[in-house]
Order: C-alpha cells, then sequence, then structure tokens
C-alpha cells in the first residue's frame, strides 16, 4: 500500500474486529482520499521486500495447532 502514496493516493487501514477460524467474520475498513487525478511515476528500481508482518489469533476450543499451522502455511508463500 505504501507505493500508492508515489501515485498521490492516500489510504488508512483500521480493522474493526478480528475474525477467527472457522467461523470467520472479521472486519477491516479501508479508507482512500478521493484524487482528481494521477501523478506519473517511473518505477526502475522496485527493490526487496523488507518484510511481511501477519498475526494469527485462536480463541475458545480452537486448538493452537491451528495458529501454527496457518503460521507455516503463510511462510511457505513468503
Amino acid at each position: 500500500m505504501l507505493n500508492l502514496r508515489l501515485y498521490s493516493i492516500y489510504t488508512k487501514i483500521n480493522d474493526k474486529w478480528r475474525g477467527y477460524y472457522p467461523k470467520g467474520g472479521g472486519e477491516v475498513h479501508l479508507r482512500i482520499k478521493p484524487i482528481s487525478s494521477l501523478n506519473a511515476v517511473t518505477l526502475i528500481d522496485l527493490g526487496n521486500p523488507r518484510g511481511i508482518t501477519g498475526w494469527s489469533y485462536v480463541a475458545g476450543s480452537v486448538h493452537i495447532n491451528v495458529c501454527i499451522t496457518s503460521i507455516k502455511l503463510t511462510n511457505e508463500f513468503s
């Protein structure tokens, strides 16, 4: 989302509440400031990602192994 600032697009993300496995139901609000035109940019060197951050939560009767498995599976894609 940070690269959108190159185009003068500004966003704000708020997580209203978390969804828990297996029911889900989390909600995220994304605000995008309206723009009238886009700035031109030239991307010569995209660089390397500095990192990816994520969280995995479990609650109630869900075993902690569900959380650990989701983290391991996610790491396979990064």
